[in-house]
C-alpha cells in the first residue's frame, strides 16, 4: 500500500528559501530602518513579480508608520498571492491606528470577495465598527472565509458577545451558525463556571432548531466547549436509544474531560451503535483531553484495554498531536499509552496517524518502540513504512520489536499475494527472516516462521524443511502449518515425515492439513494412516484432509488414488476402510463398486450400513 506522504510540509517564512535572490536578503536585513533608503528598498520590493518577496516586503512595512508604507499596504490588500494578502491585514492591524482600520473596513480582495482577508487584521481592533463589521461578514459562505472572521470575533473575546447574541435573531442561517460557533470558543475560555452557565443558558435552546442542521450542529458544539456538567445528558442522552445524531457528536467531542468516562463505556459497549458512537466522539475529541483518556485506558484491565485498542478508528489532527507530544514526554506511563493507541490506529488504517506511529517506532526507549509494533502487528497490517523500514523494526535491538517487525514483514506479503501480485520486495524480505531463524529469542523465531509462508520460494521452502527437521520441537508445529503455501516432493516428504509418531500432536495435524493443500496421490495413504492415529484430534484432521486432496486431485493422478483408497479398504483400524470407502464412492470407479462387496461383511456396523448405499451409488453414477 502506498502511504502518504507526510513530508510535504509548509516551509517557514523565515530562512533560505529557493527562489530568494539578493534583494530579498538585503530586506531582511534592514525592514525596521525607518529611513528613506530602507522605506525605498521596500516599496522596490513591493513591485517584485516573486510573491515571497512581495510577503518579505509586506512584513517590513508592518514595522513603519509613513503615509507611505499604509498606502502600500492597502494595494497589497489587493495582491494576487493570497499569503501577501494575509501578511498585509496582519500587519495594518497590528499598527492599529485609524488610517490602519479605515482601509480594514474597506478592504477588497483581488476577486472583489469582500472582508474575509480583512478580518484578520480586524481581530485588533476590540471596537464597535470592527465589530459589527465582522458580525456582518459571518453571513460569506464558508468558501470565502467565514472561519477567519469567526477567529477574529473570538479574538476580540467577551467585548464582542452583545452583538453575538444579537446575531442570534438573524434570518440569515449563516450568521447564526457563525455566531455560535464564535460564543461557544468565547465562553470555553472562561476560567469562572457561572459565567460559562450563562453562555449556556443563551446557546442551549438553538440545538432543538427544526429547520437547519447547520444551526444544531453549530450549537451542539458550542455547549460541548462551554464544557458546563448539563451539556452531557442533552448530547449523549439518544444513544441509549438508538438514535443517530451526528451533529451531537462534535459536542460529547469538545466537552473533553467530561465526556471521556461516556466515551470509554459506549466504546466498550457490546452494542455496534453505541461503540460507532463513542468512536466518533473520539475523532472530535479536544486536544487538551487526550492525556485525561490515554491515563483512563492505562486504568482499563488488560482484556478491557485490548477490546478498546481493538475498536478505536480515529481522534482528530490536534489530539492526534497531542498524543505525539505524550509520546516524548517524560511519563514512562503515557507514553507507552501513547505508543499503543498510535499502533492501535495505524493498523486500522487512520492515515492521519501514522505520522504518530512513525515517531513511536523510532523511539529511543525499545519498549515503547514494542508496544507500537506488537500493536500493529497484532491486526491484519495495513500500515506500510517502506521494506528498509520494516527490515529495520525486524533487526532492531529489542527483542519484542523483532518479533514485531518479523510478523508486519509477513502481513505486507500476504497482503501484495491477496492482490494477486508477486511481491517485487520479498527478495530483500527473505533472508531477514531466514536469518531470524538463527535468533536467540524463540518468539523472534517463531514469528519468522510464521511469516515465511507468505515467501512461497524454493528458499523459503528449504529453510522451512529445515526447521521441521531440526531439533526445535517448539517450531515444528509452526513450519509444518507454514508449509501448506509451498510446493515440491521436499515438501510432501516431510509432510510425510511429520505425520510420524515422533513428532509432536499439534505438529502431527499441521502436517495433515498442509499435506491437503500439495495435491500429490503420495499423501493419500500417509493421511489414511493418519486415521488411526492415537489423537482424536489429528484423526479429525486428517479425515478432512484426505476429502480435500481427493477432490482436488488431477485427472492423471485418479487411477492411483483409486489403487490406494482401495489398500487402505483392508487396514487394520476401520476407521480407515470407512474413510477409504468414502472416498471411493466420490471418485465413482465402477471397479471399486465390486471391491466394496467385500465391506458388506465387515465387523464394523457403520460400514456394513455404508456398503450397500455405497455400491449403489456407485453404480448409478457411471
Amino acid at each position: 500500500m502506498t502511504r502518504r506522504d507526510h513530508q510535504a510540509q509548509t516551509r517557514p517564512i523565515s530562512g533560505r528559501e529557493p527562489g530568494l535572490g539578493r534583494q530579498d536578503a538585503e530586506l531582511a536585513r534592514s525592514p525596521g530602518l525607518g529611513g528613506g533608503a530602507g522605506l525605498l528598498r521596500t516599496l522596490e520590493a513591493m513591485a517584485d513579480e516573486d510573491w515571497q518577496i512581495r510577503m518579505r516586503a509586506v512584513e517590513a512595512l508592518g514595522q513603519m508608520s509613513s503615509e507611505q508604507a499604509l498606502d502600500s499596504l492597502a494595494q497589497a490588500m489587493q495582491d494576487a498571492s493570497s499569503g501577501v494578502r494575509e501578511r498585509a491585514a496582519a500587519a495594518l492591524g497590528r499598527l492599529g491606528s485609524e488610517e490602519a482600520l479605515s482601509i480594514l473596513l474597506n478592504a477588497q480582495n483581488a476577486d472583489g470577495t469582500p472582508r474575509s482577508v480583512a478580518a484578520i487584521g480586524l481581530a485588533h481592533f476590540p471596537r464597535r465598527e470592527a465589530i459589527e463589521h465582522l458580525v456582518v461578514s459571518l453571513a460569506i459562505s464558508r468558501d470565502d472565509g467565514r472561519q477567519e472572521v469567526i477567529d477574529a470575533l473570538v479574538q476580540i473575546g467577551s467585548m464582542a458577545v452583545p452583538w453575538l447574541v444579537d446575531a442570534l435573531q438573524d434570518p440569515n442561517i449563516s450568521v447564526i451558525s457563525g455566531a455560535l460557533d464564535a460564543l461557544g470558543r468565547i465562553g470555553g475560555q472562561m476560567k469562572d463556571e457561572k459565567e460559562r452557565g450563562r453562555y449556556f443558558d443563551v446557546v442551549v435552546p438553538f440545538i432543538k432548531h427544526e429547520e437547519y442542521y447547520q444551526v444544531r450542529n453549530s450549537a451542539y458544539l458550542a455547549i460541548g466547549r462551554l464544557r458546563d456538567p448539563r451539556s452531557l445528558p442533552l448530547l449523549t442522552g439518544s444513544w441509549s436509544q438508538g438514535v443517530y445524531d451526528t451533529t451531537a457528536l462534535r459536542g460529547v467531542g469538545a466537552l473533553g474531560e467530561i465526556a471521556l468516562p461516556t466515551i470509554l463505556e459506549a466504546m466498550l459497549s457490546d452494542e455496534y451503535y453505541l461503540r460507532e458512537r463513542g468512536s466518533r466522539a473520539l475523532y472530535f475529541l479536544a486536544a487538551d483531553a487526550v492525556a485525561s483518556l490515554v491515563a483512563q485506558i492505562a486504568e482499563l484491565s488488560p482484556k478491557r484495554r485490548r477490546i478498546f485498542l481493538s475498536r478505536i478508528q480515529s481522534l482528530n489532527e490536534a489530539a492526534t498531536v497531542a498524543l505525539k507530544e505524550l509520546l516524548s514526554g517524560a511519563n514512562r506511563s503515557l507514553q507507552l499509552t501513547a505508543a499503543t493507541i498510535f499502533g492501535a490506529m495505524a493498523a486500522s488504517r487512520v492515515q492521519i496517524a501514522e505520522v504518530g506511529a512513525d515517531a513511536a517506532l523510532q523511539h529511543l526507549d525499545p519498549e515503547v518502540r514494542g508496544r507500537a509494533a506488537r500493536e500493529i502487528a497484532n491486526h491484519p497490517c495495513y500500515y506500510y513504512e517502506g521494506v528498509p523500514a520494516l527490515i529495520a523494526l525486524a533487526q532492531d535491538v529489542d527483542q519484542h520489536v523483532r518479533v514485531a517487525g518479523c510478523r508486519i514483514l509477513g502481513w505486507q506479503l500476504r497482503l501484495e499475494w491477496g492482490r494477486g501480485q508477486v511481491p517485487g520486495w520479498h527478495h530483500q524480505v527473505e533472508p531477514v527472516l531466514i536469518n531470524a531463524l538463527s535468533d536467540e529469542y524463540l518468539g523472534v523465531r517463531l514469528a519468522a516462521v510464521r511469516s515465511l509462508r507468505y515467501t512461497r520460494s524454493e528458499e523459503g521452502a528449504e529453510a522451512l524443511i529445515d526447521v521441521l527437521r531440526g531439533p526445535e520441537r517448539e517450531l515444528h508445529a509452526a513450519a509444518a502449518e507454514s508449509l501448506h503455501n509451498m510446493r515440491g516432493e521436499g515438501v510432501v516428504s516431510v509432510l510425510i515425515e511429520a505425520l510420524g509418531d515422533s513428532y509432536t500432536a499439534p505438529t502431527r495435524r499441521k502436517a495433515a492439513r498442509s499435506l491437503a493443500d500439495q495435491r500429490s496421490v503420495s499423501g493419500i495413504l500417509p493421511l489414511l494412516a493418519a486415521m488411526a492415529d492415537r489423537n482424536h484430534n489429528v484423526r479429525l484432521a486428517a479425515a478432512r484432509a484426505l476429502g480435500i486432496l481427493v477432490r482436488q486431485l488431477r485427472w492423471e493422478d485418479r487411477e492411483a488414488a483409486i489403487e490406494t483408497l482401495r489398500e487402505g479398504l483392508g487396514h487394520d483400524s476401520w476407521v480407515v476402510r470407512l474413510h477409504a470407502a468414502y472416498n471411493l464412492v466420490y471418485l465413482e470407479d465402477a471397479a471399486s463398486a465390486y471391491v466394496l462387496r467385500s465391506a458388506l461383511q465387515d465387523e464394523e456396523l457403520s460400514l456394513r450400513f455404508l456398503t450397500p448405499q455405497a455400491i449403489e451409488q456407485v453404480l448409478e453414477r457411471i
